[in-house]
């Protein structure tokens, strides 16, 4: 298994693009906006799998910029879509708060995207975290997201 394989939000994100792959399938929506939303969501783990094979901190955070910013795409996308009346206001708040949660996770890893990459690993799989060092030699503990 790989590292990005255990992150959470990597989880989520494959689970968010599979629920967004169903609502293409199941709604009449023209093909730009069927593909543009694909992608997007596609572009989510894709990037946040890539970036945590960098080791350099700034190749590993601009993946994790980048997926995040699909995430933004993705909700733009739904809420046209909610506006044109393809999708329900219910559909496009679950979506949101998928996204929402995302985001939020998405962020935690831009955040601590300082991390030695020798001990990035340690933060994946939450054990022994607090052995860590920021770039400025605090410790770094568990993300809390």
């Amino acid at each position: 298994m790989f590292d990005f394989q255990k992150l959470e939000v990597y989880k989520k994100a494959k689970v968010f693009h599979r629920d967004l792959k169903l609502l293409i399938s199941e709604k009449n929506l023209r093909y730009p906006e069927k593909d543009q939303l694909y992608r997007a969501s596609f572009s989510v783990a894709l990037n946040l799998a890539e970036g945590s094979g960098r080791f350099s901190k700034r190749d590993r955070r601009n993946f994790f910029v980048i997926a995040r910013s699909s995430v933004f795409e993705c909700v733009a996308i739904l809420d046209i879509l909610k506006d044109g009346s393809n999708i329900s206001e219910a559909k496009y708040s679950n979506f949101e708060t998928k996204a929402d949660e995302l985001s939020r996770m998405n962020y935690g890893l831009i955040r601590t995207s300082d991390i030695l990459p020798w001990c990035y690993h340690l933060l994946i799989t939450m054990d022994m975290a607090s052995d860590c060092r920021s770039h400025d030699n605090r410790p770094l503990t568990k993300l809390k997201t």
